[in-house]
């Protein structure tokens, strides 16, 4: 993958998350809940069967920071195909979905490092990746 594709994938995914995330931060119901929450997510999309393009999704307390890079001490890391992640957060594919089934790279669509002891965060960080 050369660099124009990659930093089209990046402008890409970053509407994509960024729209979700403002839409979460107008609502009120959410808003108290992104105000208090620190999270610092590696987010890695696998374009081809062995290439990877790595970014760094930050939230905290309010502010959201989406940069291409890797970040250290994350707090957990994403890996999946970009076109499966934005069905995620269209809504066309489920949590359940996206933990069991298989890509068309025949690894699973989204996989979680070190997802144990910061499980509410995962769950967050699903719930504010979706569209409502």
């Amino acid at each position: 993958m050369d660099e124009n594709e990659k930093r089209n994938l990046y402008e890409t995914m970053k509407s994509v998350i960024e729209s979700a995330i403002n839409e979460k931060i107008n609502n009120p119901k959410w808003s108290n809940k992104i105000k208090n929450v620190n999270i610092k997510a590696q987010l890695t999309l696998q374009v081809d069967k062995n290439d990877l393009v790595t970014f760094k999704l930050i939230l905290d307390k309010g502010s959201v920071s989406f940069e291409p890079g890797t970040v250290e001490n994350y707090d957990l890391e994403l890996i999946a195909d970009p076109e499966d992640l934005m069905w995620f957060c269209n809504k066309k594919y489920n949590t359940l979905t996206m933990l069991f089934k298989k890509n068309k790279f025949g690894f699973k669509k989204l996989r979680i490092k070190k997802g144990g002891r910061n499980a509410k965060k995962l769950l967050l960080l699903s719930k504010l990746l979706v569209f409502e």
